[in-house]
């Protein structure tokens, strides 16, 4: 595994934000969200804590359910109970360093030989319970680190020992893929889903941490909000002649269910949603806020506010899923769950999951015949493989439509999309498929044609939405109209449309930008946010008040793109109501990334922001501030690099793309930029090494061949520029700005 592919492993757990360090008293600080989804101003400002032991006494079926599950068991204090981590003395050696897992006085410590010292740090908290756990150790300043050597539990493939998170790297000391570096900083990168109501409390003038929590693990206050109401509610029942069903009983979420879930079956399968009860959308929210990838906006959330009012979801980007929508990067469950038939249907969470213990409500493919007949689906017929059963057997309904992927080593998590198996993508596309998984003695080619002998006439009559997708990123010419269409089709689901928009930048025509504003009304909040960064780059006469509409949107992740995306503009508004509405929407993006000043993302936001209200001394400040903190940060280095080009300060933006190359010599981003640096300084001797390496790195980058093949041409050499394009064209048969080029070489 390189650096770069751990970094975006890494940056999975960059919405996440604390872990605490000290109790902090009950309050009632909370962040709201859009009033659909939560509790009043005046309730919520009332609200306090009361903690899980509290809840016990009225509810003890559930508190009992609750323990020793994952949720409960997400951070604690090491006892007998919690640890699973062998502290007998065991050693491990790995990247340099000796790590000795022993006990003091009966409390579990982590002894670290690296080459001039012995470090030594007592066990702060575990960190999860199966089929791996982690140990927090404190370093000072606040700082909780994830220790990289774990414990893979009996659970865990090859069962119970001591084994490094990231086997490949060895880094030192100072590096910030070390243990000790931000990379593996809690306060800011995971605890926020594994305790309840972190405050990140991070100061950025002291660089110091300040976290704190109200319950260590992730208790009924978690998904349920502050209880004070609650208690005090079901206090008054005994008391005096109050409503006894108040719609959320207090809290600022009602996540209970009014009637059973009913189904009605349709040809076999469960078509009709449940009603009434709990809105899907309010429970997936709550679930969503922790099982997505996102990052987040605020601090201290409250459950039932929109996970799009506090967080910022991410879309099917290439670096995080397959081009058919499959897992790749750690992306947890939500963005695969949004692009189901499932949640199509108003299926939650809850349905196979119970939400106190996170069990499963039943084993095997008795779970998925709740609602699909297994008369008609639990039969060789729909299943096509003999009837041996159990996962693995070919029989499992989660073995083809949920297979898994394994993450940190040991940890195998089911794709909640809950897909065909497609073999014949995985020939198109290059895709995994669910018949290879278990069939890895067969090529995809044989597994193609069995399902085509099972299914002559196909599995279905509508294109993939992959074939778009693919298409669209291909860079032909054809490629906007494949994406325009995708983001029109109802049909699809709203995160594959939103993906789509995002992928329009820059390929705007007349017929995508109708698709780009009407979007920007859509229903979903996903779509509307991606068709602002549709609009990137588009003039201000074009989009500055398509933009401006969504100043008020219900939801913080869109207001505050539309206010990035208006900030260069702000001087040029001439509505004095449009301005103030710009400027309190800016002050949300502002403190969403100063919120997240710790990482390299969030100054580099800053920076951006600086720059779009031209102010270029704040700028390079905050561009050198993300690179102290992260000098591998490849695009932090290649915009303050093109920051001081524009102040005429080329030769130190060429030492600031030399010194981040150090750091990644795998950035194909960062040895473009110096090539161009180069080239202004006339020194292209040094220019052409580096526009080549770009090449090489990301031939499916046209913008990087289409450079090298011009400089080629320039030097004369043009029958390395037909080659050059040749290997751009291999990798992206299709891109336009490559068979422009060539054909002007015949």
């Amino acid at each position: 595994m390189n650096r770069w592919y751990l970094f975006l492993i890494l940056v999975a757990l960059a919405g996440a934000s604390a872990l605490s360090i000290q109790r902090m008293e009950n309050s009632g600080s909370t962040t709201r969200g859009p009033e659909e989804n939560s509790a009043s101003v005046d309730v919520l400002d009332e609200l306090f804590h009361v903690g899980s032991g509290r809840c016990a006494d009225c509810h003890p079926q559930e508190h009992l359910s609750w323990r020793d599950s994952h949720h409960e068991l997400a951070m604690a204090t090491p006892t007998n109970r919690t640890l699973r981590g062998d502290f007998s003395g065991a050693t491990f050696n790995h990247g340099g360093e000796s790590s000795r897992f022993v006990r003091r006085d009966g409390s579990p410590w982590i002894e670290i030989a690296q080459q001039d010292r012995t470090l030594a740090y007592p066990v702060h908290s575990t960190f999860g319970v199966s089929p791996l756990q982690q140990f927090l150790i404190e370093i000072g300043g606040g700082r909780l680190q994830a220790y990289t050597v774990a414990w893979a539990t009996e659970e865990a493939d090859g069962g119970a020992c001591w084994y490094p998170l990231y086997p490949d790297e060895e880094p030192k000391p100072g590096d910030p893929f070390h243990w000790s570096g931000y990379l593996f900083n809690w306060n800011s990168m995971c605890a926020e889903c594994h305790s309840t109501a972190l405050t990140k409390g991070y100061d950025r003038e002291t660089d110091q941490y300040s976290t704190t929590w109200k319950e260590l693990s992730v208790g009924c206050e978690a998904c349920h909000g502050p209880g004070s109401a609650h208690v005090s509610w079901a206090e008054s029942l005994n008391e005096q002649n109050t409503d006894p069903h108040p719609p959320a009983r207090g809290f600022p979420v009602n996540l209970k269910r009014d009637q059973v879930t009913r189904w009605v079956r349709s040809e076999g399968a469960a078509t009709a949603r449940r009603e009434p009860g709990v809105s899907e959308e309010v429970e997936l929210d709550v679930c969503g806020r922790c099982h997505s990838r996102r990052s987040p906006l605020t601090d201290s959330v409250v459950p039932g506010s929109s996970l799009h009012e506090t967080h910022r979801v991410e879309l099917l980007s290439q670096d995080l899923y397959y081009p058919d929508g499959q897992i790749f990067d750690e992306v947890y469950v939500y963005g695969s769950f949004l692009q189901s038939r499932m949640h199509a249907a108003g299926v939650t969470c809850s349905d196979c999951h119970d939400p106190h213990s996170g069990h499963l409500r039943n084993e095997g493919n008795a779970l998925c015949s709740g609602c699909h007949d297994p008369v008609v689906f639990d039969t060789k017929k729909h299943h096509r493989h003999s009837a041996l059963g159990g996962v693995g057997s070919g029989t499992s309904c989660v073995d083809c439509h949920m297979p898994s992927r394994t993450y940190m080593g040991v940890d195998p998590r089911r794709d909640h999309s809950f897909r065909i198996p497609r073999p014949d993508l995985s020939l198109k596309f290059s895709v995994p498929n669910a018949c290879n998984n278990c069939h890895q003695d067969k090529s995809v080619r044989w597994a193609a044609d069995q399902v085509a002998m099972w299914f002559p006439d196909g599995r279905t009559a509508k294109p993939h939405f992959v074939e778009a997708l693919v298409t669209g990123r291909s860079g032909s010419a054809k490629g906007g109209r494949a994406l325009t269409d995708l983001v029109l089709d109802l049909d699809q689901p709203a995160i594959v449309r939103a993906t789509a928009l995002s992928e329009l930048v820059g390929r705007v025509d007349a017929t995508s930008l109708k698709a780009i504003t009407v979007s920007l009304a859509d229903r979903n909040p996903l779509v509307r946010r991606a068709a602002l960064v549709a609009g990137e780059g588009l003039p201000f006469e074009i989009f500055g008040d398509h933009a401006a509409m969504r100043l008020d949107d219900s939801m913080k992740s869109v207001r505050i793109e539309a206010a990035r995306w208006l900030a260069p503009y702000h001087p040029r508004l001439k509505d004095s109501a449009t301005r103030e509405r710009l400027s309190s929407a800016l002050s949300e993006y502002r403190s969403a990334q100063e919120f997240q000043s710790d990482r390299p993302e969030g100054l580099m936001n800053l920076a951006a922001l600086a720059l779009a209200e031209g102010n270029y001394v704040e700028a390079e400040k905050e561009y050198r501030a993300a690179l102290s903190l992260a000098p591998f940060f490849g695009s932090a280095g290649v915009n303050l690099a093109d920051l001081l080009r524009v102040q005429g300060r080329n030769q130190e933006a060429i030492k600031i793309l030399e010194e981040v190359i150090k750091y990644s010599p795998e950035d194909a981003g960062v040895h473009h930029a110096l090539g161009l640096a180069y080239v202004r300084a006339k020194q292209r001797g040094r220019a052409m090494p580096s526009l080549r390496q770009a090449a090489d790195l990301a031939p499916e980058v046209s913008r990087y061949v289409y450079v090298l093949a011009i400089a080629l041409r320039d030097s004369g050499d043009a029958d390395a520029a037909v080659a050059a394009i040749d290997a751009g064209l291999k990798a992206r048969p299709e891109a336009e700005i490559l068979l422009k080029l060539k054909r002007q070489f015949r």
